[in-house]
């Protein structure tokens, strides 16, 4: 066989061979799109596979009682953060209102109020606002307490002016109202209501009462009640009254 021949019949069986190689070669990896690379389309959202979400964790105050609460509120005032301290304030005022009348706990609540007041705003609105109008008589003993040993302060202003709103006053318990009405009256009356005093007050009332008998005075001054006898009379008949175990 010629030599030009052998060459011609050698390149064509090289050829044959790289043609079947190249048609036997997979797809490109990039030319095979799988569905789940596809973009999700707009406002769908992505299959759960069976995973659900958490539940949202439970507020630990929620499970306080109300001596988490008095620790609650003491921790707030010390690290001035005023409205949990004023959270704390209104739960006991709710879940345990005699707490208020714990000398802690009343220290705690004047500062609460004052911090408030001074700052002004919505959170003293609503704290004032829950003092006067949701919880009734014992919402207007805070008020109270706030006049009588804050009364300097823009707090102890604020809750005067509540007190002396008749529309506030007539929820207020009777022992707060004999009270309230004798810090009002001028000294003359004073000296007829001391019977009102041992007949309906209570603590506070007896409070006041020796405070005045005690007080340093001269005589002759209308308001000096030293050498009074019907004070000293009705001292003597309220401590009685709550000394007894049937008094109210």
């Amino acid at each position: 066989m010629p030599v030009v021949a052998l060459v011609f019949v050698v390149s064509m069986a090289l050829l044959s061979t790289r043609t079947a190689k190249k048609a036997s070669l997979p797809a490109r990896t990039d030319d095979a799109v799988v569905a789940s690379s596809q973009p999700q389309a707009e406002g769908t959202s992505p299959p759960s596979e069976g995973v659900t979400e958490a539940p949202p964790a439970p507020d630990p105050e929620s499970k306080l009682d109300a001596a988490g609460w008095r620790m609650t509120l003491r921790n707030a005032v010390r690290e001035k953060a005023w409205d949990k301290a004023a959270r704390g304030v209104l739960t006991l005022l709710r879940i345990e209102p005699a707490a208020l009348r714990e000398h802690d706990v009343q220290n705690a609540e004047r500062s609460v109020a004052v911090a408030l007041e001074d700052a002004g705003g919505d959170p003293a609105d609503a704290f004032f606002s829950t003092l006067t109008s949701d919880r009734g008589p014992d919402g207007l003993d805070v008020l109270y307490d706030l006049a009588r040993f804050r009364g300097w302060s823009k707090a102890g202003k604020r809750a005067l002016e509540a007190l002396r709103r008749p529309d506030v006053m007539k929820r207020a318990s009777a022992p707060l109202k004999v009270l309230f009405e004798f810090r009002e009256a001028s000294c003359v009356a004073k000296r007829d209501a001391f019977g009102k005093m041992a007949a309906e007050g209570d603590d506070r009332a007896l409070s006041e009462l020796v405070g005045l008998r005690d007080a340093d005075c001269r005589r002759r001054d209308p308001c000096c009640y030293k050498e009074s006898r019907s004070l000293e009379t009705a001292i003597r008949s309220l401590k009685a009254r709550l000394a007894s175990p049937w008094s109210p």
